[in-house]
């Protein structure tokens, strides 16, 4: 029954960690570079909030508003003899925050300060120049927006938190005494 209730409650953990690391913030895969391929070439690209979280990274998702360091750092050598194109647009309105035309960066790296001040959605457009060819991606990022959980998330876990409750009070008689001594002192009132 023992090794039941571990499986049980090793599955009920892997369904809960999602709902619990999805706040957005700098950790797991927020807390590193994202990484974005662009056509045989990749550049990582990493954001940072120094006035509002030190030098916390975050990648998709902004959780303050303001003055925020944008970085993109080449992957590939190749990438410092091309001409490379960045844009940040607003995704509501396709209005331009900020505009580096097209130009060859020796370091390998490119660093630049935007400043958010409207909470949405923005993108972040990467253009390599290659012989004839226009290469394009972007990178979706959400700036100053809670996300809250849904109702059915919070129903879901409650029955997952519930369910692991009463199979390990149904295979442990030392917590079914101490929950049936709880629930005595409980009834008293």
């Amino acid at each position: 029954m023992r090794k039941i209730t571990r499986v049980v409650f090793t599955l009920f953990l892997c369904l809960l960690a999602p709902l619990v690391m999805a706040h957005g913030g700098g950790s797991g895969v927020e807390g590193t570079a994202c990484r974005l391929k662009v056509g045989d070439y990749v550049v990582r690209f990493t954001a940072y909030q120094p006035q509002a979280s030190g030098d916390q990274e975050f990648c998709t998702r902004l959780p303050s508003l303001g003055p925020t360091n944008l970085v993109i750092d080449y992957e590939s050598r190749a990438l410092r003899d091309m001409e490379v194109e960045f844009e940040v647009t607003s995704e509501s309105d396709g209005k331009r925050l900020f505009y580096q035309p097209p130009k060859r960066m020796k370091t390998g790296n490119f660093n630049t300060v935007v400043d958010f001040k409207e909470p949405g959605k923005y993108d972040i457009h990467i253009k390599l120049k290659v012989g004839g060819e226009e290469l394009d991606e972007h990178i979706p990022l959400l700036v100053g927006v809670v996300e809250k959980m849904n109702t059915r998330t919070i129903i879901v876990a409650t029955v997952l938190i519930l369910g692991a409750l009463y199979i390990i009070y149904l295979s442990s008689a030392g917590f079914r005494r101490k929950v049936d001594a709880l629930f005595g002192k409980l009834a008293k009132f």
